[in-house]
Parts: structure tokens; C-alpha cells; sequence
């Protein structure tokens, strides 16, 4: 039977809906190494409603996904993702809505981070090649984690959505990159040196900044360097100065 018998005839166009669901109350640990390790803990704590009564049940989360994404590419230094853990709750959780998160060091999620940059910078969709070094077999492992088929629900809230749940951040961050390479806009790096921030270009337009106050510093720098730079080549075209003393010749 035709494949195209099993699909529908009409096309739809839905919100897609990512977002991150896991439970309220974690409580984040760091170690003082030299590379720091976090553990979560998940609280159990009661919730005390408004009439005095006690709940065990935390709400679940509802976290947006690129604003996790977002919060991600900022971590610069151990502090800042200690301030992202306790935002977002564990890396990874085995199972949705569950308690048992693994741990996490610093130096893995700076990996994580800078490999989802990458990722949206340069990976192209998921195709099978034949793996014969170990980095491809490594970059082929990658490609298929990234590439596997995102979970959805269809639901008929109003208006009718998409939605993906997400059950940890590393879920979250799949989810993030699945979705924003699915439209096909590229992607591109901050050329202001100590911004590197990515961003994606929406327009034909040529953009080199992720937005106007780095394209504004940029120019700045440009200028004050290009105005030393002249005022340098100056100095050295005017040549040393004249010394030594001067004789009149009389004449007769």
C-alpha cells in the first residue's frame, strides 16, 4: 500500500509549545575542587496551602526552552552555573517527573555548552556515514543524539497546540537545537572578539553582530584604532628633529 495512504490530506499549522517539566523544590550542591561537582537533591518538603493544610505534591516546573538555552550560553564561571542549576533544576534525570538526577562538573557542562554553540554553527541534518577513525565514529554518535526523532503531543487546548516535554535540561537543550535548525535560518558567531555570542540570522540582510550595542562598541574600537594608527604613522613620517647651530655667510 502507498505510503501516502496513511497520511493526511490536509496540511496544519500549530504552535509548537517546548518547554521544560520537571519537579519543583531541587535543592543544588557545589563542590570547592578544583573543578566543581554538582549534585541535586530533590526536597520533599510540604507545600502549606492557604487554609493551613499540608500538600506532599511539588507543581511541576514549566520552563521555556530557549530561555534555558539562553541561561546556558551565559555561564561563564562555576558561580553563574550554580545560579543556572538552581534555576532549572538537574542536567539529567532518568526518567520524567523523577527524582534521581546524576551529577554534573563544571568542565562537563562548559563541554555541553560550547558543543550546542557548535551544533548550531555547523552541524548539518543527520545522515548515515560510514565511520572509520574514532572521531567520526565519535561526531557519527553526536549526530544521531541530536538527530533522533523529537517526542510531540498533539492537544486541542484553544488554540490547538504542539507541545514537547522536556524532562531535563539536557532534554531542553536537544529540544532548543531540534527546533531552531528544523527552520532552516543559519546561524552565526559575534564578530565583536569578547562578545562570541550566536545568534541566528532571520534576513537576507548581512548581519556580523548579534545585536546593536556590539555592532556599536565594534565601531567605536574601529575608529579609536584607526585614529591611533594615523596619528602613529604621523610620528613616523615627520622624521627626527633638526639640531645643531646654524652659520650666517657675510658678504664682502
Amino acid at each position: 500500500m502507498n505510503k501516502t495512504n496513511f497520511m493526511s490530506k490536509k496540511v496544519y499549522t500549530l504552535p509548537i509549545r517546548p518547554f521544560l517539566e520537571t519537579r519543583g523544590g531541587w535543592d543544588v550542591s557545589m563542590s570547592n575542587d578544583a573543578d566543581p561537582v554538582f549534585k541535586f537533591s530533590w526536597q520533599n518538603t510540604p507545600v502549606v496551602r492557604p487554609d493551613g493544610s499540608k500538600s506532599w505534591s511539588l507543581k511541576p516546573t514549566d520552563f521555556n526552552v530557549f530561555d534555558i538555552r539562553e541561561a546556558l550560553f551565559s555561564v561563564k564561571d562555576a558561580a553563574q552555573a550554580l545560579a543556572f542549576f538552581q534555576a532549572y533544576g538537574p542536567w539529567q534525570i532518568n526518567e520524567h517527573l523523577g527524582t534521581d538526577p546524576t551529577t554534573i562538573t563544571f568542565s562537563h557542562l562548559a563541554r555541553q555548552r560550547d558543543f550546542y554553540q557548535d551544533a548550531l554553527l555547523s552541524r548539518e541534518v543527520w545522515s548515515i556515514k560510514k565511520a572509520s577513525t574514532n572521531e567520526q565514529m565519535r561526531t557519527l554518535l553526536q549526530d544521531w543524539y541530536l538527530w533522533q526523532p523529537l517526542p510531540m503531543e498533539m492537544t486541542f487546548h484553544q488554540p490547538p497546540t504542539v507541545i514537547v516535554r522536556c524532562k531535563d535540561i539536557q532534554d531542553a537543550m536537544r529540544a532548543s537545537f531540534f527546533l531552531d535548525r528544523l527552520d532552516g535560518f543559519p546561524w552565526r558567531r559575534c564578530a565583536r572578539e569578547d562578545c562570541g555570542k550566536v545568534f541566528k540570522l532571520e534576513s537576507k540582510r548581512a548581519k556580523l553582530f548579534c545585536d546593536t550595542d556590539c555592532a556599536h562598541l565594534q565601531s567605536v574600537r574601529s575608529y579609536n584604532e584607526r585614529k591611533r594608527a594615523k596619528a602613529s604613522a604621523g610620528k613616523s613620517n615627520s622624521g627626527p628633529p633638526q639640531t645643531g647651530r646654524t652659520t650666517r655667510k657675510e658678504s664682502k
